[in-house]
């Protein structure tokens, strides 16, 4: 009986199950996923409707730029800075339309008043090789959003993302006025998510 008992005890011991420490899902997390997976939506949306449309994906927690056509990679543009201003309850995935690019105030040097600007090739017609985006162009989409250079200061009251002047100038190159741009939003803090 005593064996029987040992026996019953030994075996009762493998189907316990051990707790695990494991972190508990915050509130912030759960956000953070939520964005992410509208973001997805978005896009396929997007590649549904036009999969040769160039968009964005403006991906702020990972402070990056994503420049796709048809959900393929086409460069990836690191955000040096941003000036922006979110309210906790606005942190939504966004989907923000390209409305135009934005010349600088000052003329390119040396071709300021210039039939053509001084170029002698031939022209597209469209006004892309003449009057197309500069590296100290901005870049505006809406709802009030600003891509620019690090080294222009930006309007006060309207958010911003600083890139390299490079990075605008190619963005402005590929983008047309109605092309798209998903927005992530900053991961919010969980103190921030208590309130």
């Amino acid at each position: 009986m005593r064996l029987l008992f040992y026996l019953l005890l030994f075996l009762s011991g493998f189907g316990t199950v051990q707790a695990v420490d494991v972190p508990p899902d915050t509130t912030a997390q759960k956000i953070s996923l939520l964005n992410r997976q509208h973001a997805l939506e978005m896009e396929i949306d997007l590649v549904r409707k036009d999969p040769q449309q160039f968009y964005l994906v403006l991906d702020l927690p990972a402070a990056e730029i994503y420049l796709k056509s048809g959900a393929f990679l086409l460069r990836t543009i690191p955000i040096h800075n941003n000036r922006l201003s979110f309210p906790v309850q606005a942190q939504e995935t966004a989907l923000l339309t390209f409305t135009a690019h934005i010349p600088p105030v000052t003329p390119e040097p040396g071709n300021h008043g210039q039939r053509l600007r001084g170029r002698r090739f031939p022209l597209d017609f469209t006004g892309r090789m003449i009057e197309g985006p500069r590296d100290q162009s901005r870049l505006y989409f809406y709802p009030s959003l600003l891509l620019q250079p690090e080294e222009i200061e930006s309007p006060p009251g309207v958010q911003a993302l600083m890139l390299s002047q490079s990075d605008i100038k190619a963005l402005g190159s590929a983008l047309q006025s109605g092309d798209k741009a998903i927005l992530i939003p900053p991961s919010p803090a969980p103190d921030e998510v208590l309130r």
